[in-house]
């Protein structure tokens, strides 16, 4: 009787790593998965595959929901397997807003103005592109201070390290002369 060789190859390791390191991303961030381990490799979200199996090993979204899981199944000379999953937290983009105290943000140096920003936890305002301090869940600022111009204020809102910025074009006029 003839001898038959036979190989028997091993169940390959698959493993799965994110361009992320914390698995924490703001909306429509970017993240690239990648896979090691196989020869072939196919991407799963919430068990959706995301194109065919293939040798292609790495994996970019923008499109990731909050607690949406990434998987990738696997093979190494025909060998089947499966990573761990990756679960991202995927925060919301603030929208960021602000208001004044005058209708249309055209006014004398005299006048003081109150700005109001809304939106977010933590805010940074700037005055013709200078900052006005760290920033602070302090959500106001006026224009004591600004400058005789036109310029723009513009507040960069924050939450769950997720930013959003909204601008308003101010014009101050020198108080006329009697």
């Amino acid at each position: 009787s003839a001898i038959i060789n036979v190989t028997v190859n091993a169940i390959p390791t698959i493993t799965l790593i994110s361009s992320d390191s914390d698995d924490i991303i703001c909306a429509n961030e970017q993240v690239i998965f990648t896979g090691t381990g196989g020869d072939m490799y196919q991407f799963f979200v919430e068990a959706t595959p995301q194109g065919a199996l293939s040798p292609t090993n790495t994996f970019s979204t923008t499109n990731l929901l909050n607690g949406q899981t990434v998987t990738i199944s696997g093979s190494l000379l025909g060998c089947p397997a499966t990573s761990n999953g990756i679960t991202t937290t995927v925060n919301p983009i603030p929208t960021t807003s602000l208001t004044s105290t005058d209708v249309n943000n055209v006014y004398c140096e005299s006048e003081l103005v109150d700005y109001t920003a809304g939106g977010a936890t933590n805010y940074e305002f700037f005055v013709n592109g200078v900052s006005q301090g760290a920033p602070s869940p302090l959500n106001t600022i006026n224009s004591s201070g600004f400058p005789i111009t036109t310029f723009p204020l513009e507040v960069v809102g924050e939450t769950s390290n997720c930013y959003d910025t909204t601008t308003v074009n101010i014009t101050i006029n020198s108080n006329p002369v009697a």
